[in-house]
C-alpha cells in the first residue's frame, strides 16, 4: 500500500529539513514523498535537493499559493492514500504506521487522523482535549460533532486522505486565505468514515515567521463563507450546522478581539436564516463596547486558571526538552 506525501515549500528554508527529516525516518517505507517548491525566493528548493532520490521528488511551480502546490501534488501522486505535510511541521516516527494501522481497519474510509502536539512560538508543546478516550483507535462516529467540541482534533499534517474522497471533494479551494484545509474536512467527514488513532504522532508549529494563519486574523475562513451561502447543506445536516454555528460565533468574537466589528455583524447577518441563537450572539458581541467584552474575556480567563472552567489545554513540555 503506497502512501503519498505532498509538502507545499514557499520560503519555509529554517524548517524544510525538518520536515522532511521526519519522513525518512518513518517506520513505515512504503511511501513516495513530492515537494512542489510554489516559487520559493529562499535557499528552500536548494536544501531539498540533497534528499533527492527514487522516492522524494521537487517539482517547481510559480508562486501560486498552498492550495494549487497541494492540488498539484496530489494530480502527480500515484498512491491510493495522501498526506499533506505542511513544510514547517513534522512527524514522529511511528505516523505513517499507524496511518496504515487504521487503513487496514476500513480501506474505503475517508480520512485518517492521528493525534498530534502543537508547539508554540515560545517552544511550549501542547495538548489540546480529544473528548475521546486516550486509547481510542478506530472509527469516530459523527466526526463532525467531534470536531464541533474540538476543533484541533485533526491537522492537515496529521491527517491521511483516502485518495478517492480527497478528489471528489474538487481539492482545496483556490484562493482561500484561511480554512482551506478545514473545507476539504468537512466534505470528506459528511460523506465518509473517519477513523482516529489517539497516540500523539506529530508536531504542529503555530505562529511561525511566514505562517499563513497569523497573517490572516481578520479574515472569516473560507469554509464558513462558503456553508452560509450555499445554504442547503446547513439545512439538511444538523452536525455540520451545528459546527458551522459554533466556528461563525467564534470568529465573531475574534472580529470584535481584533477591533473588526464588521466580519461580526457579518456573521450576525448570514448565520440567521440558520439559528437564530447563534445570529443573535453574534450580533450582541458586534454591539458590545470592547471594554465589556474585554471583561468578560478576563473573567473566562481567570475562571479556566481558577479550575471552574476546564483547561483547552495541557502543556506537556517545551521544545528542547527530550521527549
Amino acid at each position: 500500500m503506497l502512501i503519498s506525501i505532498v509538502i507545499p515549500l514557499y520560503n519555509k528554508a529554517p524548517y524544510i529539513e525538518r520536515a522532511v527529516r521526519s519522513v525518512l525516518t518513518q517506520s513505515y517505507e512504503n511511501w513516495e514523498l513530492i515537494i512542489i517548491d510554489d516559487g520559493s525566493t529562499d535557499e528552500g528548493p536548494a536544501l531539498v535537493e540533497r534528499f533527492l532520490s527514487d522516492r522524494v521528488s521537487l517539482v517547481r511551480q510559480p508562486n501560486a499559493g498552498v492550495s494549487a502546490a497541494r492540488n498539484r501534488g496530489a494530480d502527480l501522486s500515484r498512491g491510493e492514500y495522501l498526506v499533506f505535510l505542511d513544510a514547517d511541521d513534522e512527524w514522529f516516527p511511528p505516523f505513517l504506521e499507524r496511518v496504515a494501522g487504521l487503513i487496514d481497519q476500513n480501506p474505503q474510509a475517508g480520512m485518517f487522523i492521528c493525534r498530534h502536539q502543537t508547539v508554540r512560538s515560545t517552544g511550549a508543546i501542547i495538548l489540546h482535549p480529544l473528548h475521546l478516550t486516550d486509547g481510542h483507535l478506530g472509527e469516530v462516529p459523527y466526526f463532525l460533532d467531534t470536531m464541533r467540541r474540538n476543533p484541533w482534533v485533526l491537522q492537515t499534517s496529521s491527517t491521511c486522505f483516502n485518495k478517492v474522497a480527497f478528489m471528489a471533494t474538487g481539492g482545496f479551494p483556490l484562493g482561500a486565505r484561511l480554512g482551506e484545509d478545514t473545507f476539504v474536512f468537512l466534505q470528506v467527514a459528511r460523506n465518509w468514515p473517519v477513523l482516529f488513532d489517539a497516540r500523539t504522532s506529530g508536531r504542529y508549529y503555530a505562529g511561525l515567521e511566514h505562517s499563513l494563519v497569523s497573517t490572516t486574523r481578520h479574515t472569516i475562513p473560507y469554509y464558513v463563507e462558503y456553508f452560509l451561502a450555499e445554504g442547503t447543506a446547513l439545512r439538511s445536516d444538523r452536525h455540520l450546522r451545528g459546527y458551522i454555528m459554533r466556528q461563525a460565533f467564534a470568529y465573531a468574537g475574534i472580529g470584535v478581539r481584533e477591533r473588526n466589528r464588521d466580519n461580526a455583524w457579518l456573521l450576525a447577518r448570514g448565520t440567521w436564516p440558520y439559528d437564530k441563537w447563534t445570529s443573535f450572539r453574534c450580533a450582541l458581541m458586534a454591539s458590545m463596547p470592547f471594554w465589556m467584552f474585554r471583561s468578560l474575556l478576563a473573567a473566562r480567563n481567570r475562571l479556566r486558571e481558577s479550575k471552574f472552567l476546564p483547561s483547552r489545554i495541557e502543556i506537556v513540555g517545551s521544545v528542547g526538552q527530550s521527549d
